[in-house]
Order: structure tokens, then C-alpha cells, then sequence
């Protein structure tokens, strides 16, 4: 009877993907571009005929490895990832599931193997069987894009999608503070409607209260006032002042303060104004309060 000690110590030490195989996951991060050549799953005789072994005499070997260096590995010998970020591996060698917490995650899985294949994050989950992938989740969400092959893709906002060979898909975040994440990762590089409809749906997710609320309803307000929306705006910051756990408490004081100063509503300005003035924060804004308080 084999060793089933030796077997597994012999297969272990021949884990570390190949040159080619680091390649070949490498441009799958890479992006769009020439596929090279996946290599054969090879590593010498000794490797090969451990490999046969053991998977005659264990055919569920397990697998529970951290993923969370930027390399290649392979977990068996017919899936091999590149892990840029954080994640784990867990299952046996033909039925794997990785979950993926941030970064960039390349899969590549031999095909017609009988290997069952699943990522797992926060915002969805791909399924495979025999293909080449990448999974990136970050502030926007989980994105998928797929190299060769076919991946299903459930997001558990946003609906399932079947991408093929050069396809993409994003899942968006689940709760509200990844909404929000999301929200100040995009504030900058959209457009005032668009932020206040991001706003806006992450808004109507669960946990959308406390601080999270609050910092939402103070970036809505700013978004409706560079729409050109000031009399919403003026609405949305003195609703959110009034919340017991308000952010950016400063900024919606100046901006109320502002608009309603421009309205001729120094009544209305005043509040605003003294509070800035009781933060010592007045700045530019002296001016007014000094004629309102006239």
C-alpha cells in the first residue's frame, strides 16, 4: 500500500506554478491582448506519477490555502490562480471555492476536467468549468472579466449574467456602507446627476441609517446644489442637520447659510451662520453674518 505521507509531500513541494502558467494568469490580469499558450500540466515524472497516485488513492483531497500574495499558485493540479489582494481557497482539488475580499484575483482552470469552480465576494458569485478569468473587487464593486471559456455570474444586486470570451460585469455593492464606498470612489469623475442617482439607490439599501445615512443625505445635498437644484439641496442639508448623527455638519451650515442668504432670507441664514461662527469655521462668510445681524 502507497504512503499516503510521501505521496502528499511529493505532490506539495511541486505546487509552485511554472513560468509559463505565471504568464499565461498574468495576462489575464493584464487585460485584452494575446492569450499565450497554457502550458501542459506538467512538472517532471516524479511530480506526475505522485499526482496520479494520489489522485487514484485520494480523490478529495482538500484544499484550505490563504490567498494573499501577489504570485502564482496552483491548487491542484488542474486550477492556478494569480492572487493580488486577499482571499481563501477551500474544497478539494475538484470542487473549489474561493472567496475573494479585495484585489485582483486571476483564474485559470483546465478544461473538461470535472473541476467545479466557484468565486465567491461580497457582491456575487462566478461559476466555472474550465476557463480563464479575473475577479477585481474594490470600492466600485466586484468586477469579472473573462479571458476564454465561459463564467456564469450571479450579483445579488444587479442581476445574472453569462459572459463569454472578452465579456465584463459588474456587481454592485450589497449594503450601505459599501454604496458609499462606492459613492466617494466616483465622486469626482461623474456627473452631478449621476452621483445623486447613486445617492439615491444607495439610499433605499438596508442599514442606510445613522452616520451612514448621514454622510449619504450631506453628499445628496451637494450633488443636487451642483445640479443646479438649490432649492432641493437647501431642503436636503437643513433635513440632514437635523439628524442626531449629521457629518459634515460644517459644510451643510455653509452651504444652507449661503443659499438662503442669496434668497434675501437672513432669518433663515442666521442659524447657519452661527453655528459656523460657534465652530470657528465663519471664514468668507463673516461678511454675511455681520449683515444679517444688522
Amino acid at each position: 500500500m502507497a504512503d499516503y505521507r510521501k505521496l502528499l509531500r511529493t505532490a506539495r513541494e511541486g505546487t509552485e506554478a511554472s513560468d509559463l502558467s505565471v504568464e499565461a494568469l498574468a495576462a489575464i490580469v493584464r487585460g485584452p491582448g494575446r492569450r499565450p499558450a497554457w502550458p501542459t500540466w506538467v512538472g517532471g515524472g516524479a511530480l506526475l506519477a505522485a499526482a496520479v497516485a494520489l489522485f487514484v488513492l485520494w480523490p478529495a483531497a482538500r484544499v484550505d490555502r490563504t490567498l494573499n500574495h501577489a504570485g502564482g499558485l496552483a491548487l491542484g493540479p488542474r486550477v492556478q490562480v494569480i492572487a493580488d489582494g486577499e482571499g481563501h481557497a477551500d474544497g478539494s482539488v475538484d470542487n473549489l471555492e474561493l472567496s475573494w475580499f479585495s484585489g485582483t484575483l486571476g483564474v485559470e482552470v483546465e478544461p473538461n476536467r470535472g473541476v467545479r469552480l466557484s468565486v465567491q465576494t461580497p457582491e456575487g458569485s462566478v461559476r466555472v468549468v474550465g476557463t480563464g478569468f479575473a475577479v477585481t473587487r474594490d470600492a466600485l464593486g466586484t468586477a469579472v472579466s473573462v479571458r476564454h471559456g465561459k463564467v456564469a455570474v450571479a450579483c445579488t444586486r444587479g442581476g445574472s449574467h453569462t459572459l463569454e470570451a472578452g465579456g465584463s460585469a459588474l456587481c454592485l455593492p450589497t449594503t450601505a456602507p459599501g454604496a458609499l464606498a462606492r459613492v466617494l470612489a466616483l465622486r469626482e469623475s461623474v456627473t452631478p446627476s449621476a452621483l445623486q442617482a447613486e445617492l439615491d439607490a444607495a439610499l433605499a439599501l438596508p442599514a442606510a441609517t445613522g452616520p451612514v445615512s448621514a454622510e449619504l443625505r450631506a453628499l445628496r445635498a451637494g450633488a443636487l446644489l451642483s445640479a443646479g437644484n438649490e432649492a432641493a439641496a437647501l431642503a436636503e442639508a437643513e433635513a440632514t442637520l437635523a439628524l442626531p448623527d449629521v457629518t459634515r455638519a460644517d459644510e451643510l451650515h455653509r452651504l444652507a447659510a449661503r443659499l438662503r442668504v442669496r434668497a434675501g432670507d437672513c432669518a433663515g441664514a442666521l442659524p447657519h451662520l452661527r453655528a459656523l461662527e460657534a465652530a470657528g469655521t465663519l471664514g468668507e462668510d463673516t461678511l454675511s453674518l455681520a449683515d444679517c445681524s444688522r
